[in-house]
Parts: C-alpha cells; structure tokens; sequence
C-alpha cells in the first residue's frame, strides 16, 4: 500500500470514529435532539443541513435501522420520465465500499418507500449499470443483478443506463454509493450549465 493509500485510510477511519462520539457527547445538538425526537415519534419527519455523516450516525446510533438492514443509505429524488411522482436514487453518497446484500437492503428500503410515500403499488426497481444485459458490470453489480432477480418480493426489470436517468419510467434505480454521488453530481453539474447558458442567451439579446 502506497503512503498516501495509507493515510487516505487512516484518515476515513478516524473521522467515521469520531462521527459516534460526538453523536454520543453532544446530546443537546440539533441532530441528536432531533433524531430522539423522531424515535419518540414527536416528529413525522427531520431534515437536517447539517453534518452529513453526523445525520447519518444519528439515524444509526439514535433512531436505529429496520430490523434487517445493516447500513443506511443516502436516497436522491429526481423528477424522470413524466411521472407523477420522483424516481428513487440510492446509494448516491453513504456507503462508498458496498457489498451485494447492502445494494439488495437499498432496494428494499426504497420499494417500502415508494409504496407507502408515493402510493407505487408495485414499484419498478432497476440497478443501474453500463449496459442492460444481466452480464454486464463489475462482480459486484452481476451478483446484485442476481440476488434481485430471484427475489420475489419485489419487481426488479432489470439493469438500466446512466443516459437514460432522467427519462427512465422505473421507481427506484439501485446503485453503490460511489457511483451514486457521481451520477448526482453530474446531474446537477449538467443543469447547473445549461441554467447558467440560458441566462447569458437571454442576456446578449
């Protein structure tokens, strides 16, 4: 392992132990004060701009999972296809080293989701990967292509493509979180240019 690999690791490891203590010592944050209150079910929802990671460790530490569910996951939701309601992106930042069963999880956190938020009787769920055949992709996403597929409780239609993100007719698009973020990104990336030259265009003239 190379030295900077070395302190890269170091580093992440560090900071996703420092996340639970302050969750533990500062009881008075908004977040922690926030969560408790959303497990006490005072709240029916809490959002947060704070401290992503703080966020997520409190869901964890505070809240607590779904029973079956070993990590959370970070969901976009994204106007697509003409729909009435926005299709579910997820992992798109929460989990970057990702194993089959924690994209499997997502997919089911999200069908749960779509169902009970946005009324989808049977939400289509596809995994996004770089071409639609079930070969296609890393170890990673075959196995997930896999697992989904056999899984009879939900309505998996197989792989979609990054291109067609924003046209797609599916509910829920599962992916691990390193490529989430990067398709999030690219996507606000990509509007943020074209609102940005819309407004010199109608500017010059």
């Amino acid at each position: 392992m190379d030295n900077w690999e070395w302190w890269y690791s170091i580093s992440i490891i560090h900071s996703q132990l420092l996340i639970p203590v302050a969750i533990r010592k500062k009881k008075d944050s908004s977040i922690v004060v926030g969560a408790k209150d959303l497990k006490e079910k005072k709240l029916d929802a809490f959002l947060s701009s704070g401290s992503t990671g703080a966020l997520v460790a409190a869901g964890v530490f505070v809240v607590r999972r779904i029973k079956g569910i070993e990590r959370p996951s970070l969901p976009a939701f994204l106007p697509t296809g003409g729909k009435k309601q926005p299709t579910i992106f997820l992992d798109v930042g929460a989990n970057i080293d990702t194993k089959v069963e924690h994209m499997v999880e997502n997919a089911k956190i999200a069908n749960i989701y779509s169902k009970t938020v946005f009324g989808v009787e049977s939400p289509k769920i596809a995994l996004l990967n770089i071409g639609t055949e079930a070969k296609k992709g890393t170890d990673l996403y075959r196995e997930t292509y896999a697992k989904l597929a056999e899984d009879t409780t939900l309505n998996f239609v197989g792989n979609t493509e990054a291109r067609d993100v924003l046209t797609t007719d599916v509910d829920v698009i599962v992916m691990d979180g390193f490529t989430g973020n990067m398709v999030l990104k690219s996507v606000e990336g990509t509007l943020k240019y074209f609102g940005s030259s819309l407004k010199s265009i109608f500017k010059s003239n």
